[in-house]
């Protein structure tokens, strides 16, 4: 499941931390929009790719919207 699911959005996500020149250390806040953020299998995924950060699904229609405001 990882390998065909997971494993391109864990690839574009390196790419863009790379361009960005941050780690995923250095980042405090994700917020989880869509429907299959709500699983917990992705959400232990992200929490493990990103072990420092806080995250967010208070509010996953506004969420995109609180995204762009940050």
């Amino acid at each position: 499941l990882f390998q065909k699911t997971l494993q391109p959005v864990v690839g574009s996500l390196h790419e863009c931390l790379d361009k960005a020149n941050v780690t995923p250390d250095q980042i405090g806040t994700l917020i989880l929009t869509g429907g299959s953020t709500a699983l917990p299998f992705f959400q232990q995924v992200w929490q493990e790719l990103f072990p420092h950060a806080q995250l967010q699904q208070d509010d996953k229609l506004g969420s995109v919207g609180l995204g762009l405001c940050l």
